[in-house]
């Protein structure tokens, strides 16, 4: 049984931290070009490497200033 809830807590954590600083649909919803994002998905690797969390708190914060800077992908 205490195998069982841990898995049910690491579960619910992973939903809830995915959920937190979902960068792919932030990128949709603003129209950015899946290059900026992988390139920003792996500048945020090289940087944090073992933090899946701060990785992507990095990458949603570059692709808000992305998009503030140059705004949505013309013609998508």
């Amino acid at each position: 049984m205490g195998d069982r809830e841990g898995c049910h807590y690491k579960t619910l954590f992973y939903i809830i931290r995915m959920a937190m600083f979902d960068y792919i649909s932030f990128a949709n919803s603003m129209r950015i070009d899946s290059a900026v994002v992988a390139s920003f998905e792996g500048e945020a690797k090289e940087e944090f490497p073992n933090d899946d969390m701060l990785r992507e708190l990095h990458i949603m914060r570059a692709l808000k200033t992305y998009f503030n800077k140059f705004g949505a992908l013309s013609g998508k």
